[in-house]
């Protein structure tokens, strides 16, 4: 069973409503769409910071944390997760919402952007990276 991370901006739940951000972005945020950007092609693995990041979730790191939205860890009272994925959606405007039920955004899953990793896994890609 998969529990997702919440971030400030980025958009990462059909019901998050658009927000406004000017005149700067949050770099996470925006360095994950930027990464995003290549579409079925975009993979994880080769971009040393996503690893690094998955690395500081993985062992919990209060400074990854910090970056997230402010309830976006689901492993903030509990024990650290022991794999971490991303999964790749094609997101759109959905209708303009009637009601708190109906989503603001129609997401459509691409495809896998990192595959599960324990934290044995990244340490060794790390390195490779340098």
């Amino acid at each position: 069973n998969w529990l997702a991370y919440k971030f400030k901006a980025a958009v990462d739940d059909p019901m998050k409503r658009p927000g406004w951000l000017a005149p700067y972005h949050l770099r996470l945020d925006w360095c994950r769409w930027i990464a995003s950007c290549r579409g079925r092609r975009a993979s994880g693995l080769e971009e040393a910071w996503v690893l690094s990041f998955v690395c500081k979730l993985l062992q919990r790191d209060v400074v990854a944390q910090r970056l997230l939205a402010a309830d976006g860890d689901p492993f903030a009272k509990g024990q650290p997760p022991q794999r971490v994925r991303a999964e790749l959606y094609r997101y759109e405007f959905g209708p303009p919402p009637r009601s708190r039920s109906e989503p603001y955004w129609l997401r459509e899953r691409v495809g896998s952007y990192l595959p599960p990793l324990s934290l044995s896994d990244v340490v060794p890609m790390l390195r490779d990276h340098g």
